[in-house]
Parts: structure tokens; sequence; C-alpha cells
């Protein structure tokens, strides 16, 4: 902050040009046009550190339309993604804006709506990468304590340092 404070004023008092200033403070010239305008534009309040988060995010699903799908698996518990269906008494523009199957089953599975069995079978999934992992470090071939790379066992086998 006192950084971009020293370069917006030295920038306004026009004893340097833009493209020395930068140089001088490590920095590109859009950038350091960049801090002079949100300087001129919002004062010291320009100078924090700014959100680089989006905010608009066109692609994301209404929250009218997510409970709409939620409210359609309380109804039906036994259907899945891609047999929800909205409800009769949804209104048109719910039934114009809702989502396809891969988007509804992720609607659910961030809603806490996912069955049982799939979020065991997750969990089975994600252990036996874990030991498969774990179990390869461990039989990697190693010279004094130090693992080969793949490329580096045969350099290792041709000097005679693994048997």
């Amino acid at each position: 902050m006192e950084h971009r404070l020293e370069f917006v004023l030295l920038a306004l008092k026009h004893e340097h040009s833009m493209a020395e200033l930068c140089r001088q403070f490590g920095i590109s010239r859009q950038t350091g046009y960049e801090l002079l305008a949100h300087y001129t534009t919002e004062g010291l309040d320009g100078l924090k550190p700014h959100s680089r988060a989006p905010r608009h995010h066109p692609n994301a699903i209404d929250e009218q339309v997510c409970a709409a799908v939620i409210r359609a698996k309380a109804r039906h518990p036994s259907w899945g993604p891609k047999k929800l269906q909205p409800l009769a008494d949804e209104s048109e523009t719910i039934k114009q804006r809702w989502p396809v199957a891969s988007t509804r089953g992720t609607i659910l599975a961030r809603s806490w709506h996912a069955p049982a069995w799939w979020c065991r079978v997750a969990e089975r999934v994600r252990t036996c990468r874990r030991e498969r992992s774990r179990l390869a470090q461990s039989v990697r071939p190693t010279t004094r304590g130090v693992p080969i790379s793949r490329a580096g066992f045969g350099q290792a086998m041709a000097r005679g340092v693994i048997h």
C-alpha cells in the first residue's frame, strides 16, 4: 500500500515519465496507469487490493430453479437426476429454465441429496487411490534411501547400483 501511494504521488508530480517510474518500481506501464486511474476515481481506497473474482456469473443457475429441483427430489425421493422433471404446479419460467440431468445431479449433490451409497463408493475410491499411492511409493527402487525416477532406473541398473 505504501509503495502504491508513493508511486501515485510521484506520478502526479509529473517530474518523471510514466515508463521511467514504472521501471523504477518494477511494474508494467499498464499496472502504473491502472493504479493512477484507481487513485483518481476512488482515492486511497482505490490503492487497496481489489478482488479478482468475477462479479457476474452468466452460466449460474438461478436459486429459484435450484429450489425447484430440490422440491421435485423431495416429492420423488427414489428418482434420480435423469428422471426428475418440474412439478406440475411450478411456474412457466422454472419449466423453461429446467436444467439438464448433469446439472440437476450437481444441484442435488451440493444440497446433500446425493444417495448414501454414492457417498460410500466415492469414499472407497478415494481410500483405494491413497492406498495405491502409498504402496507405490514404498516399493519404488532407491539408492541409499533416495527414490529413483523411471528415467534414472535404467541408468542405475547399467551402473550396477541396483541389483
